[in-house]
Parts: structure tokens; C-alpha cells; sequence
């Protein structure tokens, strides 16, 4: 079984599959979250490096920007 902090691993290597920078990721976030979703370039930093855990809203949130599937975030994207 993968550790929990893989999550945030796999949310990197999407995020650069998508060709987005994390200030890019964290702008289509609070676009679709509204400005005061809390998301910041350093909750996200602190999330891919395994530093906090992720939280339901903000995979749902990486979810749509990254147009993936949740296996995808989860388990790790196959592509």
C-alpha cells in the first residue's frame, strides 16, 4: 500500500502533465472556488511535498482543473 503523502506526489506529477505552474493551479482553483477558498501557492507546495494532508474540497477542486479522474489523484496518473 502507498503512503498518504503519494497523494500530493501524484498531485505534482498531474499538475505538470498539465503543463501548470502552481501559481496557475492555485488561480483556476480560487476561480472555481471563489478568491476566498483558502487555496494559496503555498498550501499547495505544502500539500505536493506531503507537509499537510489534502482536504476533501481541494481534491474535488484539483479534480476539475486537472480534468482527471480521481484514480488519477489517488493511486497516480497513468500518463
Amino acid at each position: 500500500m502507498k503512503k498518504a503523502n503519494n497523494i500530493g506526489q501524484h498531485i505534482a506529477q498531474l499538475r505538470a502533465l498539465r503543463g501548470l505552474s502552481q501559481k496557475e493551479t492555485v488561480r483556476k482553483i480560487q476561480c472555481l472556488s471563489g478568491k476566498d477558498s483558502g487555496m494559496t501557492i503555498q498550501m499547495l507546495k505544502n500539500i505536493e511535498t506531503g507537509r499537510t494532508s489534502v482536504l476533501h474540497w481541494q481534491i474535488i477542486a484539483l479534480h476539475a482543473v486537472f480534468r482527471c479522474t480521481y484514480e488519477d489523484i489517488f493511486i497516480g496518473p497513468k500518463g
